[in-house]
Parts: C-alpha cells; sequence; structure tokens
C-alpha cells in the first residue's frame, strides 16, 4: 500500500475540519435540532439556507460607470507617475546589481582555478590556511 509523505490530516487540516463540522450541522439540522431554539443558533448553525445567496441584495454583478463617471485630478496622476518611476529604477538597479554579481562570480569560478596556486607537483601542503 502507498504511504503518503505527510500525513492526510496535517496536510488539509482546516479543509476537513471544515467539512467535519459542515456534515455534523448538516445532521443536526435534519434531525430537526433547531426547530424550537431562538432565532441565533438558527441563523447560525442551519444549512438548509442555499437560497439565502441567490436572494441577497449585496450580491450583484457590477456593470460599467455604476457610482458615476471617473473624476481624474492632476495631483493624484502625477503622484502615480512618481509612484512608477520610482519602482523602475529600482527594478533598474536591481538588473544592474545582479549583472554585476553575476559577472564577479562567474570571473571567480572561471578565473580563480587559473591563478590558483596548484600543489599536484608539490610533495608538501598547506596544513593551515596561513601556510597559503
Amino acid at each position: 500500500m502507498w504511504k503518503l509523505k505527510q500525513p492526510l490530516f496535517e496536510r488539509f487540516a482546516v479543509l476537513l475540519s471544515v467539512g467535519i463540522v459542515w456534515a455534523f450541522a448538516a445532521l443536526l439540522t435534519v434531525a430537526g435540532a433547531y426547530k424550537n431554539r431562538p432565532l441565533q443558533p438558527q441563523f447560525s448553525c442551519r444549512v438548509d439556507r442555499l437560497g439565502l445567496i441567490a436572494g441577497a441584495s449585496w450580491i450583484r454583478f457590477p456593470y460599467p460607470l455604476q457610482w458615476g463617471t471617473p473624476n481624474v485630478d492632476a495631483g493624484e496622476v502625477f503622484l502615480m507617475l512618481a509612484a512608477a518611476f520610482v519602482s523602475l529604477i529600482e527594478v533598474y538597479i536591481q538588473l544592474k546589481m545582479f549583472r554585476l554579481i553575476f559577472d564577479v562570480v562567474a570571473d571567480l569560478i572561471l578565473f580563480f582555478p587559473l591563478t590558483s596556486k596548484t600543489y599536484e607537483n608539490s610533495t608538501s601542503y598547506p596544513v593551515s590556511t596561513t601556510d597559503l
């Protein structure tokens, strides 16, 4: 039998706990446990209220310009342009620094073995870093 790398309950803990609690609430709803209770527990615990989302007035599809025409202020435009310019400069500096670091590391990797001292034919090897 196959074995998971992570246990199932650790990987999907929140999803499984929500499913288990919802199934328990559905069982209590079908059994009629909330019939003679106040309105608040019925509102919080019943699961047979599928028409609530469709009947809610606050859920609707937006349409263009439903709040009126947009207002454009020159100061806000300049602020957004300044923020975009700062972001552009930061990205440019990061790319230049990445290229510089890449060049330095490539030089170290490629040219350090050519210029370093080799001890292949020597009989004595350095014992510590101070002997280098």
